[in-house]
């Protein structure tokens, strides 16, 4: 399926600025995708979730080209990385270098082992992005709007490395990277990680965001003293589920977004929030998660906006980074449940 059928069936565009759009990409010989987002007719992660439906591989979203390990960039030779337009962002939890690809194929992946001699997992990310960091990281030169030119590997590249597959056998879904990832100097498995692994495909197949909700909610309650799930609404933050001692009636929390918090600054940021600021808000929100020494806050988003906020104690073993990692991998799987359905209701009007 082409790009543009993906995006009208999704409802993400209409035909006629589809039709207005392809043309234009053609006139300036830019992907149909990076136009769109140049645009802002779509969000970059619906763009990248997009050609993760349409390549098979999982999607680099803005999170993870943000949070990249910048010193994954020596791993790959900067000729290789210019002429493939490819960028590594860090390792996955089983050691494999993860690198993002403007075009992803086996064959690429397959010359990229053989280049580097190491084991390579794929993610794509909208063309504009990849060329952005591949001019900025390893200094490709043209205007920062014109395209990198196209020179795929071929067979002669990738030596006696064997080929996967072209394309997975079951139907194709939207993915992201957050299910593989962790950070480039760690290549320890997670303590909890088969637990988790199953936590997120059960949040995948899922049947209602409530469901997934609960999901998330069980895996937190083993994982962390206290979890408190948060909605967005406006400036307010409105409690939904959690567990603690300390939370009382959850449906009774309410804290304000003007007032500096995790939860305030998970909202304004789109990231992760670790760095607890010191305010009448965050003490309160410290004291319902009994009084947490290292407390996260992780937004969770749909469509570009921030729905709900996942805030987090003391995890109750293994590393505070662990934690983190964790955390964004459930959120990341949540958000994506919000889309999922967001779009289906949009679909039901």
């Amino acid at each position: 399926m082409r790009i543009g059928e993906y995006l009208l069936l999704r409802e993400s565009i209409d035909a006629l600025v589809l039709s207005r759009t392809v043309r234009e990409s053609q006139e300036t010989g830019q992907r149909l995708v990076s136009t769109l987002i140049m645009r802002a007719l779509i969000e970059s992660d619906e763009g990248a979730l997009a050609l993760s439906v349409q390549t098979g591989f999982p999607a680099a979203l803005q999170r993870h080209l943000e949070r990249r390990d910048v010193d994954a960039a020596e791993l790959v030779p900067a000729q290789l990385a210019r002429g493939w337009v490819v960028v590594p962002i860090g390792r996955s939890h089983a050691g494999d270098l993860v690198i993002c690809a403007r075009d992803p194929t086996p064959i690429l992946a397959a010359a990229l082992e053989h280049a580097t001699r190491r084991k390579i997992k794929l993610a794509v990310a909208p063309a504009i992005h990849v060329e952005k960091l591949v001019r900025s990281v390893y200094g490709a030169g043209g205007d920062a709007d014109t395209p990198l030119p196209s020179s795929p590997p071929s067979l002669g590249d990738i030596g006696d490395t064997a080929v996967g597959e072209a394309r997975p056998p079951a139907q194709r879904r939207q993915r992201t990277v957050s299910t593989m990832m962790m950070q480039l100097d760690d290549s320890r498995p997670m303590r909890t990680m088969t637990s988790l692994e199953i936590t997120l495909q059960e949040i995948d197949q899922a049947f209602s965001v409530v469901a997934a909700e609960r999901m998330v909610m069980s895996y937190a309650a083993q994982r962390w003293t206290s979890a408190l799930l948060v909605r967005i609404d406006d400036d307010m933050a409105l409690g939904q589920r959690g567990h603690g001692d300390n939370l009382g009636v959850i449906e009774a929390i309410t804290m304000p977004l003007t007032v500096p918090s995790l939860i305030a600054i998970a909202v304004h940021t789109k990231h992760t929030a670790t760095d607890a600021p010191n305010s009448p808000v965050q003490r309160h929100l410290r004291s319902l998660l009994g009084d947490a020494q290292h407390p996260l806050a992780a937004p969770i988003e749909s469509r570009g906006i921030v729905r709900s906020v996942l805030v987090v104690g003391d995890p109750t073993e293994g590393a505070h980074r662990d934690s983190v990692v964790e955390l964004d991998r459930l959120t990341d799987a949540l958000a994506a449940v919000y889309d999922r359905f967001a779009r289906s209701n949009t679909r039901d009007l």
